[in-house]
């Protein structure tokens, strides 16, 4: 007689890497990722009637790819279905700071906004063909954040403006790093400010 077996239900080890199409902006986008994101272009090569370009910054083969060709369509104006951004985290406050001055200074690549969402601080730019990316790091442990977010989302899931500049101004002038990205106390948390809301809406 045989005995079924149960296949067992397993997680992925990691998620391996993000692929992004692109119709004209092939160089600007391989060189953009190999900025931000101070990595290693591993090849390009032609695929069909466009190309493909791999990055990668760790470990992993490739991290990014690039895929273009004359098929793909420009995606539309305004908020859209799909995917919304990709994150990179960084080792501690010092590392996000000391990257968005770098590209704030080489290369005029400047956020479109900031934000301290509690568990994390980040920063979320747009690369040329207008996907989000965000550049954080976080401010609190796995469960912590967990906690966090049931104690206030349904208050302020968003967060609050932050000053990078002002931040990474105090980091040079000696500033702990710890102090620079801050989870703020549950009972400080308060619905999100108008204002604030206002420049979300347009920041892109």
């Amino acid at each position: 007689m045989s005995v079924e077996v149960q296949p067992r239900a397993v997680s992925p080890h990691k998620l391996a890497h993000v692929v992004l199409n692109t119709r004209d902006n092939f160089t600007a986008m391989m060189d953009w990722y190999q900025t931000v994101l101070n990595a290693r272009r591993i090849g390009e090569y032609a695929v069909g009637p466009g190309n493909m370009g791999l990055l990668t910054y760790d470990e992993e083969h490739h991290r990014i790819a690039i895929v273009s060709g004359p098929h793909y369509q420009p995606a539309g104006e305004g908020p859209r279905v799909g995917l919304e951004h990709i994150a990179f985290t960084y080792s501690d406050a010092a590392d996000l700071l000391h990257t968005y001055a770098r590209l704030k200074q080489q290369d005029a690549i400047e956020p479109t906004i900031s934000v301290n969402h509690g568990p994390t601080t980040s920063l979320y730019y747009r690369d040329p063909e207008g996907n989000r990316v965000e550049l954080l790091v976080d401010n609190l442990g796995m469960e912590e954040a967990i906690q966090f977010a049931h104690d206030v989302f349904d208050v302020n899931a968003i967060g609050t403006l932050y000053d990078p500049q002002a931040a990474y101004d105090a980091l040079i002038a000696g500033a702990d790093p710890a102090t620079l990205s801050v989870c703020p106390d549950v009972s400080e948390v308060r619905p999100p400010d108008p204002a604030f809301l206002a420049i979300l809406a347009t920041a892109g």
